[in-house]
C-alpha cells in the first residue's frame, strides 16, 4: 500500500478509484450511480485528515469551502440512517453535487503538488489511516458522479418542484413541502447548487423557475464567505431568463451590470453564448419531454379532481365475474372501479397476494437496470428524461408465481396476455412522461400487430406521488397495491389507436413505486 502512495499523487489515487460506470441507482432515479453506495463511502471517509494540511499551506479557499460543505453532508449522514438521509431529494442532489466536485479538486492539489514535490512525502495525510480511507475508495470504484449525473439530478428535482408546486427557498433550505408532508435537511443549498438548478430551468423553458432559483443564487452568493460560483454565471442566465419572460426592464439593467464584469469584447461575447444557449436549450427541452407536461398534467399529480359532475356521476363500482366464464371468479368475484368510460379505464381491486408480490420482487431485484427507450425507426436504446426509472423482463415461463397471475388477469379481462411481463421500478423523482401505448408505425404493426390494452398491477403502495394519470380525460389512477389498472388503447370502431388514451407515469416524490406491466396484443389474440 505504501508503494502505491509513493508512486502516485494520492488524489490520484482517489479519482482513480472513483472512475464511473453504468451500475444501478438507489433512489433519485435521474442518473445512473448508486447513491446508497455514495452516501456509505461519505460515512466512512473523514476528508479533514487529507486536505487541512493543504488548505494550511497553500490558503486554498475552494478547498475551504469543498470540505466545508463535505463536512455537512457526513455529518448529516452520521446523525442519520443512510436511507433516512436519502428519502429527501434535496439530500441526494447535493450528495452528488459535491462528489461530482471532486475532478476539480483533484486538478487544484495537481498543481499544488506540482508546485511543491515534497510536500507529499512530509504532510500528516500520508501517514494517518491511509490503509482505511484507501480500501474505501476501492470498495466504491466506479462511482464517482459526472456533471451529466448532476444534470440529471437537477431535471429531477425542478421535474418534482414543477409538479408539486415546491417552493424554491424551501427547497434551497433543505425543505419539501406539499399538500401537508414536509420533510427537512440540515444541508442547505450553496449558490452553485441554485445556479445549475435555475441553469436547468432556464434549459427547459420554464423561466419563471430559472429566475426564482437564480435570484436565491445570487442572495446566497453575497451571502457566502468563500464564493461557490461567479458572479457572471449566474447574471448569465439571469439576464437570458429574464429576456425570455419578456421583462426587458429587469434584463437591460442585469447585463449593464453583466457587462462590467466581463471584457472588453464583453457584448459581442455575451450575444455569441446566448446564440449558443438557444441552440442547445430548444434540444433540451425537446429531449426532457417538458413541453408535455401540461397544467393539467400537473394538477392530476397533486391529486386535485378535474373531472366533471356530469361525467362523475357515471362512474361506479361493482363486482366482476369475468369474461371467460370461470368457476373461481364465480364464487369470488373482483371488485371493479369504473375510472373513465371513453376510453375505457377500470380498477380490478385485490387481484394478487402479499406472498405473490414479494416473490416476484425477489425475483426482478438482481435483474433490475435502468430503463432505456427505444428509437422506433434506429431500434438503438438510449438514455431519456422522458422515462427515468429501472426495470426487467421476466418470462412467464419460467416462474410458477407469474404463470398463475397471468392466467388469473386473463380470467378476469378476457384476454390472451404477453408472456412477458415487465417490471418498472420507480425511485425518488421517477417518472414516465405523457405517451401513447399504441403503435403508430403501420408498417411494425402489420408486422407486430398493435397494443390493443394495457393491464398495470400495482405492487406496493407511494408514499407520495406516483400516480397513473390521463391528462385528457382528466382522470387518474392512485397506484393501491394489490390492484390492477385496465384500459383499451384502440377504438372499438375501427382498431385506430386512441389518443385520448395519452397517460404518465408522475414523478415520486417520497418512497417508491413497484408495478408489473402486461401488454395485451391484438395478433396473439387471434393466434391464441
Amino acid at each position: 500500500m505504501q508503494q502505491i502512495l509513493k508512486a502516485l499523487p494520492f488524489f490520484w489515487v482517489i479519482f482513480n478509484g472513483f472512475h464511473i460506470s453504468l451500475i444501478k441507482c438507489h433512489l433519485f432515479t435521474s442518473y445512473n450511480i448508486d447513491v446508497k453506495r455514495l452516501a456509505n463511502v461519505v460515512c466512512d471517509v473523514d476528508l479533514n485528515v487529507f486536505l487541512t494540511d493543504y488548505i494550511l499551506m497553500y490558503h486554498g479557499d475552494h478547498l475551504k469551502s469543498y470540505l466545508g460543505e463535505y463536512n455537512k453532508i457526513r455529518r448529516d449522514i452520521m446523525e442519520n440512517d443512510v436511507n433516512k438521509f436519502l428519502t429527501n431529494p434535496i439530500n441526494e442532489y447535493i450528495l452528488v453535487g459535491r462528489l461530482a466536485e471532486w475532478n476539480k479538486i483533484n486538478e487544484l492539489i495537481a498543481n499544488m503538488n506540482s508546485k511543491n514535490a515534497s510536500f507529499l512525502e512530509s504532510s500528516t495525510h500520508e501517514r494517518k489511516n491511509n490503509d482505511d480511507f484507501l480500501l474505501n475508495v476501492l470498495f466504491a470504484r466506479k462511482l464517482l458522479p459526472t456533471d451529466e449525473d448532476v444534470t440529471g439530478a437537477a431535471y429531477g428535482l425542478l421535474r418534482l418542484q414543477m409538479t408539486y408546486q415546491l417552493d424554491t427557498l424551501d427547497m434551497a433550505d433543505g425543505r419539501i413541502v406539499s399538500s401537508g408532508w414536509k420533510i427537512n435537511s440540515s444541508s442547505h443549498l450553496t449558490a452553485q447548487d441554485c445556479w445549475q438548478l435555475g441553469q436547468q430551468a432556464y434549459m427547459i423553458g420554464q423561466y419563471d423557475y430559472a429566475v426564482s432559483w437564480l435570484k436565491e443564487s445570487l442572495q446566497r452568493y453575497h451571502e457566502e464567505r468563500y464564493k461557490t460560483v461567479r458572479q457572471e454565471q449566474i447574471l448569465q442566465y439571469h439576464v437570458f431568463a429574464s429576456y425570455k419572460q419578456g421583462q426587458f426592464n429587469v434584463a437591460s439593467e442585469l447585463t449593464q451590470q453583466l457587462l462590467q464584469l466581463m471584457s472588453p469584447r464583453g457584448q459581442t461575447d455575451l450575444s455569441n453564448i446566448f446564440d449558443a444557449t438557444e441552440s442547445r436549450r430548444a434540444y433540451t427541452q425537446e429531449s426532457t419531454g417538458q413541453e408535455d407536461h401540461s397544467e393539467d398534467y400537473n394538477a392530476l399529480c397533486r391529486g386535485e379532481n378535474l373531472m366533471d359532475k356530469e361525467t362523475e356521476s357515471q362512474l361506479h363500482c361493482s363486482y366482476s365475474f369475468g369474461s371467460s366464464g370461470s368457476a373461481f371468479l364465480r364464487f369470488q368475484p373482483v371488485k371493479k372501479e369504473l375510472v373513465s368510460l371513453n376510453p375505457y379505464i377500470v380498477m380490478f381491486h385485490d387481484v394478487i397476494s402479499d406472498q405473490d408480490i414479494e416473490s416476484i420482487t425477489q425475483i426482478a431485484k438482481p435483474t433490475m437496470g435502468q430503463v432505456l427507450t427505444i428509437n422506433a425507426l434506429t431500434e438503438e436504446e438510449f438514455r431519456s428524461q422522458r422515462r427515468v426509472g429501472e426495470t426487467t423482463i421476466l418470462k412467464d415461463g419460467n416462474y410458477s408465481v407469474l404463470q398463475r397471475i397471468s392466467r388469473h388477469m386473463e380470467d378476469i379481462i378476457g384476454y390472451v396476455v404477453s408472456d412477458a411481463s415487465n417490471i418498472l421500478s420507480y425511485g425518488v423523482g421517477g417518472h414516465f412522461s405523457p405517451h401513447c401505448d399504441y403503435i403508430r408505425n403501420k408498417t411494425i404493426e402489420a408486422k407486430t400487430g398493435n397494443i390493443l390494452a394495457t393491464l398495470i398491477i400495482y405492487l406496493n403502495e407511494v408514499e407520495n406521488g406516483g400516480a397513473t394519470v390521463f391528462p385528457i380525460v382528466k382522470t387518474r389512477v392512485k397506484p393501491v397495491k394489490g390492484s390492477a389498472a385496465f384500459w383499451y388503447n384502440l377504438n372499438p370502431d375501427n382498431g385506430e389507436g386512441n389518443p385520448t388514451t395519452l397517460h404518465a407515469s408522475c414523478p415520486i416524490l417520497s418512497g417508491s413505486k413497484w408495478v408489473l406491466v402486461k401488454s395485451i396484443n391484438s395478433f396473439e389474440q387471434i393466434l391464441g
